[in-house]
């Protein structure tokens, strides 16, 4: 039996997570106890990120698709704006995180491909829909005509 994926619960939660990490990276958190922590979480909502990328990209089908997809890019965006807050040292800059910062580069740079692609993906959508809508007007444009 298939698992109903509620992706806007999902990336909600995400979302949510990225910006209490922004809040928490802001305080004096000792290195000692919370620098594996962090890093751990930015890989975690990193899988994540692209998970629900690929699986939103991959199903023409799934309910509520473009409306997900946007607020998937929102969410990248945002963790992409963390990483960089990160990297350039204007948040977390008491925990020493400097080892991962290549990792973290790359990171933000497969993000921002992939928030490309669903730009590229949401724009096509889009173009579908105004083309199924004129073909929609031109058949009500022959029906009128017909009918009289």
């Amino acid at each position: 039996m298939g698992q109903w994926v509620h992706y806007d619960d999902d990336i909600y939660y995400l979302n949510e997570s990225i910006r209490m990490l922004m809040r928490s990276l802001k305080l004096h958190l000792d290195g000692t106890y919370f620098e594996d922590k962090v890093h751990h979480e930015l890989q975690f909502l990193d899988k994540l990120l692209s998970q629900f990328y690929r699986a939103l990209t991959a199903n023409q089908f799934l309910h509520e698709r473009p409306q997900n997809l946007r607020f998937l890019n929102k969410t990248k965006r945002l963790f992409c704006g963390l990483l960089e807050s990160i990297v350039n040292g204007s948040i977390a800059a008491h925990l020493d995180l400097s080892s991962h910062f290549e990792e973290y580069k790359k990171i933000m740079n497969r993000q921002e491909q992939e928030i490309s692609e669903i730009r590229s993906v949401l724009f096509e959508m889009v173009h579908s829909e105004d083309q199924n809508e004129q073909v929609s007007s031109e058949e009500y444009k022959f029906l009128l005509d017909n009918s009289l």
